[in-house]
């Protein structure tokens, strides 16, 4: 029978003693990210340090990484070396290296009682949890569950204690640490926590999942789930007296959870809600991009204040992870589907896209695709990322139609480069214009000196370059100074080529910084914030204020795949089959251009563009 209300209030007054008496006898919080040593006697030591530290801070981990491995080379015995090889340790994670972070850690973790080492077996716990290393991962970052500094890696903390936890089979440890790390999470990961919680506690015993409800408070989101299952369980039993007591105390923790509304709330709310999947890595290698697309879903959703973009009916989101893993995003589809779901939102992974929209097709559930995709689908797949080709294409034939004559391409050496650039020379050639160069770039360049040089050798009106926009940003500048494209207030020496490019990723920085150098170009991204566009503004102040940094096209993209199905729900009938015929039909403005499918599943409409004032650095829509 489940613990009476006066023993479990006395075992919690208990415990909650003890912790405060351990807290209060340890004052200082730890800071993981705290500098221990902050100075070096040597000044170009000092300098050299600063500056890696420094490209760390704004996370360019690749410069960062170099830096700080060049540092330990000239200085390997400067007082600020540990740190050094801290900060490197760092970048290497950012740059998904953790057993490069783990080599570097481990000489360094050693010492007792020396604070750089405390802020290395932190780092290095993290970095065991990357490399499955559970055992090890929990037992160096246990310790300092009690007194680290509250905030960001206070979070992180709780999260990676309780995926350790779930990997070694500890579930009352893991719900634990997961109830810890919900009330400092973030939207998208509070979804991913729910999904934990329930999937934890769906598979415990009925003995082990009433053990866990007595000894655990129950006002967590660990009580949220284990009151319901504890719930269910006691109606197997025909013990519905028992079941409605658990759901009654465990009511308050469901309405924290979210997993239900308070009785004030369900009355003023209306009907006709619709619930739509979604499938996305939210943990292992590829978590960055299942993050950036919940974050634009739950804008999309109405989710995140404040609402009043136009969306369409009041919409629920129900979240699986993938954990990166191509056959549980399969699995996932089928649950999402025996749930009922109106429609499934995929994950932005190629490969997990590639098993996941196969098994949508064949259960019959609208899926919006955010991953690439070249293959020909079914009738009930969208495809929010144009064919790899289209931009290209639309860039080639709108510059034979400006009169270009003759063209060229300056496209970095891999595949995506490579793709760009063949389907903008098949597309010249068709149309019977000059192709004068068709030259590639190591991926990696900063420098463009020499294939500029060659470029202009062959004197073409029209340049595509198929770059993102840091990329673009060195190309650009080489181009205009060697004469090959316009710059502001210097007279041209001769004919100016036009430029056209892919620039993904532009935002305002890159403008502010590059627009004169670009000066009549012609971009092409998957998303720009556009502020002449009302949408587009709205948008990128609700994301502003929600998280606090700007958005990217993965954001974009989930915004207006939500946003479609939303739509879609609208106009349907509550059938899957209704959706999906409302989204082939779709022809709607979305933030990444107009939201339409054609045959195939393919995204149809001209992709957006650009054209860039290098004298007031102002980008407008090219019409």
């Amino acid at each position: 029978m489940p613990m009476t209300g006066h023993a479990r209030n006395l075992c919690r007054a208990v415990t909650y003693l003890s912790v405060l008496a351990v807290l209060t006898g340890c004052p200082k919080r730890f800071d993981p990210r705290a500098e221990t040593v902050k100075t070096s006697p040597d000044s170009e030591a000092d300098h050299d340090y600063h500056e890696a530290k420094a490209r760390l801070d704004i996370g360019d981990a690749r410069e960062a990484a170099t830096r700080f491995a060049d540092f330990l080379r000239k200085y390997p015995n400067d007082p600020l070396a540990p740190s050094a090889r801290i900060g490197q340790a760092r970048a290497a994670l950012l740059l998904n290296q953790p057993k490069k972070a783990k080599e570097l850690l481990e000489p360094v973790a050693a010492p007792e009682g020396d604070p750089t080492a405390a802020r290395a077996r932190y780092l290095l716990g993290l970095t065991l949890h990357k490399t499955g290393d559970w055992a090890r991962s929990r037992e160096l970052l246990k310790p300092f569950a009690a007194n680290i500094a509250s905030g960001d890696d206070s979070v992180e903390l709780h999260a990676v204690l309780a995926d350790d936890s779930a990997h070694l089979g500890d579930d009352e440890g893991a719900l634990v640490e997961y109830s810890a790390f919900f009330g400092g999470a973030r939207p998208a990961e509070k979804l991913y926590l729910k999904d934990r919680v329930s999937e934890l506690c769906a598979h415990l015993s009925q003995n082990e999942a009433l053990r866990l409800w007595n000894n655990l408070p129950h006002d967590t989101l660990a009580a949220a789930y284990l009151g319901k299952r504890v719930a269910a369980d006691a109606r197997t039993r025909g013990d519905e007296r028992t079941a409605v007591a658990v759901l009654d105390e465990s009511k308050g923790a469901r309405e924290r959870a979210g997993l239900e509304e308070p009785r004030e709330t369900r009355v003023a709310k209306k009907e006709g809600g619709r619930v739509v999947g979604m499938v996305l890595p939210l943990s292992g290698k590829q978590r960055a991009l299942g993050e950036r697309a919940l974050r634009g879903a739950l804008l999309a959703a109405d989710l995140m204040a404040p609402p009043n973009l136009p969306g369409g009916v009041p919409i629920e989101l129900k979240v699986r992870d993938s954990g990166s893993d191509p056959a549980r995003a399969a699995a996932a589809v089928e649950d999402l589907a025996k749930e009922g779901v109106a429609a499934i939102v995929g994950s932005p992974d190629r490969v997990e896209a590639q098993t996941a929209a196969p098994r949508a097709e064949q259960l019959g559930v609208p899926f919006l695709e955010l991953a690439p995709d070249d293959a020909r689908r079914g009738d009930t797949t969208f495809k929010l990322v144009r064919q790899s080709d289209a931009r290209a294409r639309a860039l080639a034939r709108l510059a034979v139609h400006r009169g270009a004559r003759s063209v060229a391409v300056l496209a970095p050496d891999s595949a995506y480069g490579r793709s760009m650039a063949a389907a903008f020379v098949d597309e010249a050639r068709r149309l019977n214009v000059r192709v004068a160069g068709d030259l590639r770039y190591p991926e990696t360049a900063t420098t463009f000196i020499d294939p500029v040089r060659r470029l202009q050798q062959g004197s073409p009106e029209a340049i595509f370059v198929p770059a993102p926009a840091g990329q673009l940003s060195l190309i650009a500048p080489q181009l205009a100074s060697s004469g090959v494209t316009r710059l502001p207030g210097v007279k041209p020496t001769g004919k100016m080529a036009q430029l056209y490019a892919t620039a993904d990723g532009m935002n305002d920085r890159f403008v502010q910084s590059t627009a004169k150098y670009l000066d009549g170009a012609v971009l092409a991204p998957v998303f720009f914030p556009d502020t002449g566009d009302p949408r587009a503004t709205e948008f990128l102040d609700r994301y502003r204020a929600a998280y606090n940094e700007e958005p990217s096209s993965l954001d974009a993209l989930a915004f207006d795949a939500v946003r479609a199905a939303r739509i879609g729900i609208e106009h349907g009938d509550g059938s899957t089959a209704a959706l999906a015929n409302a989204l082939s039909h779709l022809g709607e403005n979305g933030l990444t251009g107009e939201i339409a499918f054609a045959a195939g599943g393919d995204r149809a409409g001209a992709p957006p563009l650009y054209t860039v004032d290098g004298t007031t650095s102002a980008v407008h829509a090219f019409k």
